[in-house]
């Protein structure tokens, strides 16, 4: 089992972003969820952004959703997502805060995919992620929700916590 995961997070890390026409080749139709707010660290929100657009099967949308104002750096990384992914990356921002679930649920409605993968700011997601969740909801049509085994890591990128 893993202990330390330093060495994906470098991975993910040192491999460059994809052009749109590269990433649109691995699209299906469901919607990342985002919601951010003005104390997420950048560096942690990058890599979830970017385990993202690196896994096997990519959202055809990504919903950035700022729960109130957010920090300068963090405005002008999602101002580079939009010009990197005009086509995939949308964003929406409330004037003040209400809470992440609050700004999540109104995603939701606003999402325009009926499969939603709800991304913490400080996610990293495995990179077949989104391929071992759609093929799970292909096989069964009747299931509305799954979840995903999740490590849980220290500042450090050390392994505290497994939930199955």
């Amino acid at each position: 089992m893993i202990k330390n995961i330093s060495n994906i997070k470098k991975s993910i890390d040192d491999h460059p972003w994809p052009d749109e026409k590269q990433y649109l080749k691995r699209c299906e139709s469901f919607t990342a969820l985002v919601p951010v707010y003005i104390n997420d660290c950048l560096p942690d929100f990058k890599i979830a952004i970017k385990s993202v657009v690196l896994n096997t099967v990519t959202p055809n949308e990504i919903l950035i959703l700022q729960d109130g104002p957010v920090r300068e750096d963090m405005s002008q990384f999602i101002e580079f997502l939009l010009a990197q992914f005009p086509n995939v990356v949308k964003t929406y921002a409330r004037k003040e805060n209400r809470g992440l679930g609050f700004t999540a649920a109104h995603g939701v409605e606003i999402a325009n995919n009926e499969l939603i993968a709800r991304i913490d700011a400080d996610d990293i997601s495995d990179v077949k992620r989104f391929e071992k969740q759609l093929r799970v909801f292909k096989k069964n049509n009747k299931l509305d929700i799954i979840g995903s085994n999740v490590a849980e890591f220290d500042e450090l990128y050390n392994i505290y916590s497994y939930r199955t």
